[in-house]
């Protein structure tokens, strides 16, 4: 099904539940011949639209007074769009940050000021998206379009009329829902009086009895402190040791190689027992190797870049595929090495302490790994992996921000990040260190060919075989 394109409309939507300053009161024939060359909102609405406009040319300070009074005094009828949704909870600051940043993907940057959950914010970006992806986008926020819409109509605002068109075009029916009434700021901004108990709720005269509320006791408190503990917690794992990890990763490889070359090697055990070994380290390597390019590039390759052809569902649904095989590949090939290891006498005490550690950290990755696709299958819109995704591209270009975008990641996702970090802790010290000699192989590509001399110079020609009968 074609849907047609409402650029202009909702444009001039955003105008008109902007504040009507001068400039927009002057200009309003422009839009009016905007919503009719389109075509987008029906002809009756385009009607209502068009006697808002009208109305708006009249008295400036009637009409500035009355857009404060409407839209600007009361929850029910605000324009922001969170107030409805998260109201004044801390859950509304992180839904900020994700709108912003949605906006900013799409190449929208906002001006100073300006707040992201704002409706005709919101009607810009939504301007600039295709038709089929606006529609989309505009109808995951219907509900709040309908609450909007019954609030205006009982306040009889000719304002409805524009939250109707909005629907309309969201594909949606503007139809009445109900309410909750707001409460009167003075109400709601009151104070208790004095030595007078706690607050004056449940009471409609002085002296009478006053509702109680049981609460246990140091409840809330130890809820904020667990909160507050929650937060440094994971402020530091996922906004400061990353970057210890990085550190250590990079110095402590370097120092290794300069200081212990002799130590730089796989520590390989097949002369041992090679036959679990074939099948352990090809599984092993193949899974892992696929993974790891598979997560550096969807990781860190920014949304703008395949946005165009690839949306993010589409590929977290390529990802879950792809890399629930190559999980159970490294998770089978891991197994079987860990396996050799313990059961081997032999293989046993030729190990390191470090090398069985390096396998039982392996082991709980994969396992990790696997374990987060029953999580990510149950949002398949791709939200919490466009989440991680720029949690990871803010720590390798250091913005702030990042430990922020997993305040909803569950403790799966959280607990296979530490661990994957940590991997990279003990990298240096463990045999580990060989992978960095098979990405220096790619060396060979664009080395200069190697010259080879013969072992006998000054040789004449047809002499450089032995003679018949000679002694080798």
């Amino acid at each position: 099904m074609a849907h047609p394109n409402a650029s202009l409309s909702l444009r001039v939507l955003a105008r008109l539940l902007s504040y009507p300053d001068a400039e927009l009161r002057a200009h309003t024939a422009g839009p009016a011949q905007a919503l009719r060359a389109e075509g987008a909102v029906p002809p009756a609405r385009a009607a209502e639209l068009d006697a808002l406009m009208r109305a708006e040319r009249g008295n400036a300070i009637e009409t500035e007074a009355d857009y404060v009074e409407l839209f600007d005094r009361g929850r029910a009828t605000s324009l922001h769009l969170f107030e409805h949704v998260h109201g004044d909870s801390r859950d509304r600051g992180p839904a900020m940050i994700d709108l912003a940043q949605t906006y900013e993907k799409a190449g929208l940057y906002l001006a100073p000021g300006e707040m992201p959950d704002h409706l005709p914010v919101v009607l810009e970006f939504a301007s600039t998206q295709p038709p089929k992806e606006a529609r989309a986008f505009l109808g995951e926020m219907a509900h709040i379009f309908n609450a909007l819409f019954a609030a205006l109509n009982q306040r009889h605002s000719p304002y409805a009329s524009v939250l109707g068109a909005l629907l309309e075009l969201s594909g949606e029916r503007a139809q009445a829902v109900k309410t909750v009434p707001d409460e009167e700021l003075d109400i709601a901004w009151e104070e208790p009086v004095a030595f007078d108990g706690c607050s004056s709720k449940g009471q409609t005269k002085p002296g009478q009895s006053q509702p109680i509320h049981f609460v246990t006791e140091g409840a809330p408190a130890s809820r904020g402190a667990r909160s507050i503990t929650m937060n440094a917690l994971d402020t530091f794992l996922f906004g400061y040791y990353p970057y210890i990890c990085l550190t250590v990763f990079l110095l402590g490889s370097l120092i290794r190689f300069d200081r212990d070359q002799y130590t730089w090697k796989s520590d390989s055990s097949q002369l041992l027992r090679a036959g679990q070994l074939r099948w352990g380290s090809n599984l092993f390597h193949i899974g892992v190797l696929f993974l790891f390019f598979g997560h550096f590039v969807g990781m860190l390759t920014p949304h703008f870049v395949y946005e165009h052809f690839v949306s993010a569902g589409t590929k977290q649904l390529g990802a879950m595929v792809a890399g629930g095989v190559a999980g159970v590949l490294g998770f089978i090939g891991v197994s079987l090495l860990l396996h050799r290891r313990l059961s081997d006498p032999r293989i046993r005490i030729n190990s390191r302490t470090s090398d069985i550690v390096l396998l039982v950290l392996l082991w709980l990755q994969l396992a990790l790994g696997l374990a987060t696709l029953p999580l990510s299958a149950q949002h398949l819109d791709g939200s919490m992996m466009m989440k991680l995704a720029e949690w990871s591209q803010r720590i390798v270009t250091f913005r702030a921000g990042a430990p922020e975008l997993l305040a909803e990641a569950g403790w799966i996702f959280k607990a296979h990040m530490f661990l994957g970090m940590s991997i990279f802790l003990i990298f240096p010290f463990t045999r580990l260190v060989h992978v960095w000699s098979g990405f220096g192989t790619a060396a060979y590509l664009v080395r200069p060919h190697q010259v080879v001399r013969a072992r006998r110079l000054n040789v004449p020609a047809g002499q450089t075989q032995p003679r018949s009968g000679a002694g080798v």
